[in-house]
């Protein structure tokens, strides 16, 4: 009797593992007619890309027909030996590179090697192809051996030289469901050349909206060295991945097209391919120079390449129609009425003065680190974007009053993570401000303006930035101390590769364009471009080899923190000074009296002011 009962217990076992791995009775495994329409009109879409490749052509589609119900027959066995990655939870360490073509393979599997030896996540490689190369020796071929941690998964369906493109492309969302089911890869990753197959292309774009938060990464070119940086970072930076969004805003100078012009250049040249287009918005006087007006007619954004063949442009001109010359105020104002986040946690500005130049490797170092920072597992864990204003990518020489050097600590702790530093100092020269630090500083500034003009007493803010900066930085100054934020800079090495500040044709903020003190400040200390010595546009130079550690980039527990007049200080110094700020600040500017600081920071900054708006933002 017993023998009886574990057989039935193994034959049990054995139909639920069939039925689960073969199409359901509604036939969503089997080729039909609204397969075939499905895998033309995806088809047709692709084509109409630029770059679109057009395979599964009508010769290659007669002499491929099998259309049979899908199963996979090796797939099961792979799926079952993974539940010790948590692959049933919706978050976990598992992230899936996948192809179809041995030549994409080749591209990958490397990338998903380098991935595997970080340790940090579980990364898995599934193969969905027509040849019946076996999965070891897809790996040797591609130099890599044993020693590579990825786990494969062989995920061909059965016939699958002999199946119709129509069928693959069933066999590609059917395996990605199945995978699904069993890992909840937190992204995948795909070759997007030519060189992959297009039925899976297809078959994963469409399956990917059913996979839950999994981001789509799409490589353009998974060889290119350049993306390298994707190894570095964890499962829940890589989900990030396609949901960020990035906006850019500059504020153009009355007079010198130079400087505009030089930025604009750089921006084209800029590779865009590890992000999404981002909206330039430019912000002009109501004076300008007419070379001014034809370097922004000639601008083209995107440029060609990455148009896409659409017709969009994602350029806006705002022009100041008031002839009056802007006051402090008032620049501030206009500056943070020109953008506003979709999404607090996911949408950020990127500010850049007309003095900068960007390197064409900008962007990539850009994403990698908000993905790092923002969106790591240790960021998330430790809540390091609570004190994170913003991202700087320059390394700043002097204080904001350009009264001393800033000078950054120099011990083994800062030459570890490769020179980085963060500062209660904001960046008016290239520098991604939070979108949700963005929300409170409008509002901060809204309400500060609105309590002065209440009461002439009231002064504010001091002055503590040169006019070398534009006026908004002085509030952010100020945000920066009331809550004990910062923001985080490269080391030098780093910033010198990315970015170029120069001095050659001084920049000076309208506000302060009549200025004695702004010209001299903004001309500096010598008449020679410091970026013409120190940063070079078209270096080879790999960002990467500028990091510490291969690369990688520092946890922010480990940067010394640097307080807004340069001392450096420790977290509770930090906190501290800024409770004694605010406590001033309510008095003296919010009217609240010695009346005790709410225990929690309002994100609309309520909390500094005591005669509020009625209203809630």
């Amino acid at each position: 009797m017993r023998l009886a009962a574990y057989a039935f217990a193994l034959f049990i076992a054995i139909f639920i593992l069939l039925r689960l791995f073969r199409p359901s009775d509604t036939g969503a495994g089997r080729y039909t007619g609204s397969d075939r329409s499905m895998y033309n009109s995806l088809s047709q879409q692709r084509a109409n890309q630029p770059g679109g490749s057009g395979k599964g052509s009508a010769t290659k589609e007669t002499a491929r027909t099998y259309t049979g119900p899908v199963k996979f027959p090796a797939l099961g066995q792979s799926l079952q030996a993974i539940s010790a990655t948590g692959g049933k939870q919706p978050r976990n360490r598992n992230v899936l590179f996948a192809t179809a073509s041995l030549k994409s393979a080749n591209s990958l599997i490397p990338l998903a090697c380098k991935m595997s030896r970080e340790r940090q996540n579980y990364v898995h490689f599934a193969f969905i192809g027509r040849s019946e190369i076996s999965l070891p020796d897809l790996l040797k071929i591609n130099g890599e051996d044993e020693t590579c941690q990825m786990i494969m998964h062989d995920a061909r369906p059965d016939f699958p030289g002999t199946s119709t493109e129509a069928r693959m492309m069933v066999s590609t969302i059917r395996a990605l469901h199945h995978i699904h089911a069993f890992m909840h890869p937190q992204a995948v990753l795909i070759d997007s050349t030519d060189a992959e197959e297009e039925y899976f292309v297809l078959g994963t774009r469409d399956q990917i909206q059913a996979m839950d938060r999994a981001a789509l990464i799409e490589l353009p070119d998974p060889s290119n060295t350049q993306f390298s940086w994707i190894t570095k970072l964890d499962s829940s930076s890589l989900a990030a991945w396609d949901k960020i969004e990035i906006d850019i805003l500059i504020q153009a100078p009355a007079h010198g097209a130079a400087n505009l012009g030089r930025l604009l250049r750089s921006l084209s040249k800029a590779d865009l391919s590890a992000m999404a287009i981002p909206h330039i918005t430019i912000e002009l006087p109501h004076a300008v120079d007419a070379q001014i007006d034809k370097t922004i007619a000639d601008f083209e954004w995107p440029t060609a390449y990455l148009a896409s063949g659409s017709p969009a442009r994602m350029v806006s001109l705002r022009r100041r129609i008031s002839r009056q010359k802007l006051t402090e105020e008032d620049s501030s104002l206009r500056f943070l009425e020109s953008y506003w986040p979709r999404n607090p946690s996911m949408s950020h500005i990127l500010v850049l003065s007309p003095h900068t130049e960007l390197h064409p490797q900008f962007f990539h170092y850009l994403k990698y680190t908000l993905l790092h920072h923002r969106f790591s597992n240790a960021a998330m864990l430790q809540d390091w974007n609570s004190h994170v204003m913003s991202y700087g990518f320059s390394s700043p020489k002097t204080l904001l009053d350009m009264s001393e050097p800033l000078a950054v600590p120099e011990r083994e702790a800062s030459e570890k993570e490769g020179g980085a530093f963060v500062w209660q100092g904001p960046n008016s020269d290239a520098t991604v401000f939070a979108g949700n630090k963005w929300i409170e500083l409008h509002s901060f500034v809204s309400r500060g303006m609105e309590m002065q003009d209440s009461d002439s007493s009231v002064t504010w803010p001091r002055k503590e930035t040169s006019k070398k900066h534009p006026a908004w930085l002085e509030y952010a100054l100020q945000l920066s101390r009331l809550r004990g934020y910062y923001t985080i800079y490269p080391g030098s090495d780093t910033a010198e590769v990315i970015l170029g500040i120069h001095d050659d044709i001084p920049d000076v903020p309208e506000e302060y364009s009549e200025d004695s003190e702004a010209q001299k400040d903004a001309k500096g200390d010598s008449a020679k471009d410091q970026a013409t010595s120190l940063f070079d546009a078209d270096s080879k130079v790999s960002v990467l080899s500028t990091l510490s550690g291969e690369g990688g980039l520092p946890s922010l527990l480990n940067l010394p923190i640097l307080s807004w007049d340069g001392r450096e200080i420790s977290p509770e110094i930090l906190e501290r000074d800024a409770r004694e700020y605010a406590a001033k600040f309510r008095r003296e500017v919010g009217q609240c009296g010695d009346t005790a600081i709410p225990k929690w920071p309002d994100k609309y900054a309520r909390d500094l002011f005591c005669t509020p708006k009625e209203e809630d933002v």
